[in-house]
């Protein structure tokens, strides 16, 4: 499984997530609480970068995981 660490908004509200190696994974379709492994919809700021936030999309933050974003 890759460890995502980064992620930003792709086209068609999807997400694209780079891995420690350097390669891309697009996510697309499902809810925005698939796409940002982010079940609970949270918002950016001081607790979510606590829980590794990689990302933000539409003011969602983006997890590397769905561990990390509950």
């Amino acid at each position: 499984m890759p460890r995502y660490i980064k992620a930003e908004t792709g086209i068609n509200h999807s997400v694209i997530y780079t891995d420690d190696a350097g390669k891309h994974f697009r996510f697309s379709g499902g809810t925005w609480a698939w796409r940002n492994h982010n079940p609970g919809n949270a918002r950016p700021g001081k607790i979510s970068k606590k829980h590794h936030q990689i990302g933000v999309t539409y003011n969602l933050a983006i997890f590397p995981s769905d561990k990390d974003g509950l």
